[in-house]
C-alpha cells in the first residue's frame, strides 16, 4: 500500500504526510484493507499488519488503534515512543532532525511540542 508520506509519487505526495503520522497515513492503510476484503483478496478476520521503521510504527498503530481490523502484527524496528525518537536521534541524524519534526508533526525542543 502506498499511503500518503511514501517516497517515489512526487513531492505533493511525499508532503501529504507531514503531521498525520497515526492519522491520515493510518486512514490509508485501512482504506486498503476495506478495498482488498470488497474485492475477496483478503479474508477480514485473517489480515496482518508488518512494517519495518516507518511500517513497524505503523503496525503498532494499527494493532493499537484499529484492533478489529488486524488479527496480528509485527513491527520490526519500529519507534513506540515519538518523544523518545526525536530525544534519541543519533548524532549523525541530526542534520535531518527538522525534517523528522514536520513529518511527525511536533518538536520536543519547543515548548507546544
Amino acid at each position: 500500500c502506498n499511503y500518503r508520506g511514501s517516497a517515489g509519487f512526487g513531492k505533493k505526495f511525499l508532503n501529504a504526510g507531514n503531521g498525520e503520522w497515526a492519522g491520515k497515513m493510518h486512514d490509508d492503510l485501512i482504506d486498503a484493507v476495506v478495498w482488498a476484503i470488497d474485492n475477496k483478496i483478503a479474508i477480514p478476520n485473517k489480515i496482518a499488519i508488518e512494517g519495518a521503521s516507518y511500517g513497524g510504527y505503523a503496525a503498532l498503530v494499527g494493532l493499537t488503534f484499529t484492533p478489529d481490523v488486524f488479527a496480528c502484527g509485527i513491527d520490526m524496528v519500529g519507534p513506540s515512543n515519538l518523544l523518545t525518537l526525536l530525544e534519541t536521534i543519533p548524532p549523525y541524524w541530526k542534520p535531518m532532525f527538522h525534517s523528522f519534526v514536520k513529518r511527525i508533526g511536533g518538536d520536543p525542543t519547543t515548548p507546544e511540542g
